[in-house]
C-alpha cells in the first residue's frame, strides 16, 4: 500500500483536508486546499504514537538493577524501567541470573500508558542432600537473606542470615525431616 490517494468529484473552492486512522498520528492534522481546476501533493507525514510503560523491580523494598524487562531493555541503578512502546498487547518478563520473579510475567496494553508495572525479586534457592545426611542450602541473589527450617511448615526457626549469594551447609540433630526456606527481611 502506497499510501496514495485521489479525491474525485469535487466543485472548485477551498477546502480542509484532514487525515484520519486509529493509532496513527499525522501531521500536519489538516490543511487547506483551494480546488480549482484540481490540485496535488497534499501531503502528509504519518508516524505511530508511544506510550510509556513503566514499573520497578525491587527486592526487599530495595531496586534491583540490570534486569532484563522487554527486548534487551534493563533496569536502572534504581530498578525502574521505561518503555516507549507503540499501541498493542506486550508481555513483559523479568530475567537476571540468581533471581525468580512475582509476578513472573505480566501482559500490558497499550493505550493508555501503564504505570507501576512493578515486579518483586527475590533469591534463587536450592537444597541438596548429601550422603552423610548433610543439607547443602545456596542461594543465588542479593540483599540479606534468613534461611529458615521447620518441621511442620508451620513453626519456622531462623538458622541461618546472610547477605546472598551465599551457600551454608546444616548437620540435622535428628531424623525428623526438616523444611527450608529463603526469607527476605
Amino acid at each position: 500500500m502506497s499510501g496514495s490517494y485521489t479525491i474525485i468529484g469535487v466543485h472548485a473552492g477551498e477546502y480542509f483536508l484532514c487525515a484520519d486512522k486509529t493509532n496513527l498520528l499525522f501531521s500536519p492534522s489538516q490543511t487547506s486546499v483551494t480546488v480549482g481546476p484540481s490540485a496535488s501533493d497534499v501531503n502528509f507525514s504519518v508516524s505511530q504514537p508511544t506510550y510509556i510503560v513503566s514499573g520497578r523491580v525491587l527486592a526487599g523494598g530495595v531496586g534491583v538493577s540490570g534486569v532484563m524487562i522487554y527486548l534487551g531493555r534493563m533496569t536502572d541503578e534504581n530498578g525502574a524501567f521505561e518503555l516507549p512502546l507503540t499501541a498493542g498487547t506486550y508481555t513483559l518478563v523479568p530475567t537476571k541470573p540468581g533471581f525468580t520473579f512475582s509476578p513472573a510475567s505480566r501482559t500490558v496494553t497499550v493505550p493508555p500508558a501503564a504505570t507501576n508495572q512493578d515486579f518483586v525479586a527475590g533469591s534463587f534457592l536450592t537444597i541438596s542432600r548429601q550422603a552423610n545426611g548433610n543439607v547443602v542450602i545456596s542461594l543465588a541473589g542479593s540483599g540479606k537473606t534468613r534461611i529458615e527450617t521447620s518441621s511442620n511448615l508451620v513453626n519456622w526457626i531462623s538458622t541461618y542470615t546472610n547477605f546472598a549469594p551465599f551457600s551454608v551447609t546444616n548437620t540435622p540433630a535428628s531424623e525428623t525431616p526438616l523444611f527450608y526456606r529463603g526469607v527476605q527481611p
